[in-house]
């Protein structure tokens, strides 16, 4: 593990949040983490399983070996997978959190249905949205779009909220009113992501 996925996974640790939106935006907050790149890919996956192990009580030996199980998942993920393969490293996170509580391998038959759904769900997402890519905006998707499935699919109720964004000042490529999240926007969409418990 590389120092970078050290310091989240020793955060993720001790942490005691149950609302992943809440986490990732502690996790992208720490002044190591750039505004985008592939360490976004462990985020998304180390955030989920904290907010699922600290709802359903599971203990930390269990966090702490699924956090390395991810850790090596993410890591296979290159950066800018986005638009070399067509996959954003965020909504695969998700499928990595979806198939490691599952115990997923290619020879499952329920559970690699179920995880296939899930992940494909966020890439659609993200494509909604358009490019250019943005990291945060991609990981908000992902998470939201992530814990809506994994309630419906596999039955875990992970707490979200839709974010307002605080990164855009940083990204030049910020699509600000076009951009679900952007905090000047004048009008909220009428969808399923619209803003509550900000």
């Amino acid at each position: 593990m590389n120092r970078d996925y050290r310091k989240i996974y020793k955060y993720c640790m001790t942490s005691q949040e149950t609302n992943a939106i809440k986490l990732v935006n502690q996790l992208m907050s720490m002044k190591y983490i750039p505004i985008h790149g592939p360490i976004h890919h462990f985020i998304v996956p180390a955030a989920l399983l904290v907010c699922y192990t600290n709802t359903l009580g599971k203990d930390k030996e269990y966090l702490k070996a699924s956090l390395k199980d991810v850790a090596k998942r993410a890591k296979i993920v290159p950066g800018g997978n986005c638009a070399s393969c067509g996959a954003c490293g965020a909504a695969l996170g998700v499928g990595q959190f979806a198939s490691v509580i599952t115990e997923n391998n290619p020879l499952s038959e329920e559970s690699w249905n179920k995880v296939m759904d899930i992940t494909s769900k966020c890439s659609l997402e993200i494509a909604k949205h358009g490019g250019p890519r943005c990291c945060k905006r991609d990981v908000y998707l992902s998470i939201l779009t992530g814990a809506e499935r994994i309630k419906e699919t596999l039955g875990v109720d992970i707490k979200t909220h839709t974010p307002v964004c605080g990164y855009f000042k940083r990204n030049e490529q910020c699509r600000k009113e076009l951009c679900l999240f952007y905090p000047k926007k004048k009008v909220l969409p009428k969808n399923k992501h619209q803003l509550k418990n900000v």
